[in-house]
């Protein structure tokens, strides 16, 4: 739903690249996870409410390493099947992080962080299968990564509104149970999308 917001930030981080351009790729596909790995800490320490504001710039920081890594890959001439291996291999890890912060933050039921976990895993893997069956890498569909990103980010900002308002209200409850939701749509499009292609 939100895919074309990456294609925008890829616009607007390009001119970074300049700066960039002695870096390996590999590197800000490493920061990458560290920024996830980052959010996903002060997820789970987000009973301290600060925390759910510090998680957002590492969200943020997260999806702009998710562009630049290949931004930087095809600017040097270096993409290459290990490079994207390890991309998808260390965004898995990212995805883990984030959910695994809300699961264990004190403000979720665990069974149902647990069962979108795994939603989201199979969607990313049904994404990669394409790639392994001779279709292309399924990126669409209703609840993909950059989509993730986003909604994770409002929810814990107003997760923290609602605390400074003493209002209670399950919000990471919520999210989780549409992730479920938009994982199985997601998982129908894409499954629909690489068998129209094979």
């Amino acid at each position: 739903m939100f895919y074309n917001l990456k294609q925008a930030t890829a616009k607007l981080l390009h001119p970074l690249l300049k700066y960039l351009i002695n870096f390996n790729p590999n590197t800000l596909t490493m920061s990458s996870l560290i920024f996830s790995l980052c959010a996903g800490l002060c997820l789970f320490l987000s009973k301290i409410p600060v925390y759910l504001i510090l998680a957002t710039p590492f969200i943020l920081l997260r999806m702009a390493m998710n562009v630049l890594d290949g931004l930087l890959a095809r600017q040097k001439g270096i993409s290459s099947p290990k490079g994207e291996a390890f991309s998808e291999m260390t965004d898995r890890f990212s995805d883990l992080a984030l959910l695994l912060g809300i699961t264990f933050s004190g403000y979720t039921d665990k069974i149902l962080c647990l069962s979108a976990t795994i939603s989201v895993l199979i969607v990313s893997y049904i994404g990669i299968l394409g790639k392994a069956v001779g279709a292309n890498r399924q990126f669409g569909g209703f609840l993909g990564k950059v989509d993730r990103m986003v909604y994770i980010s409002l929810a814990a900002i107003i997760q923290f509104i609602l605390i400074r308002l003493k209002i209670i209200l399950p919000i990471f409850n919520l999210l989780m149970a549409f992730f479920i939701f938009g994982s199985i749509i997601t998982f129908i499009q894409r499954a629909s999308s690489i068998n129209k292609e094979l």
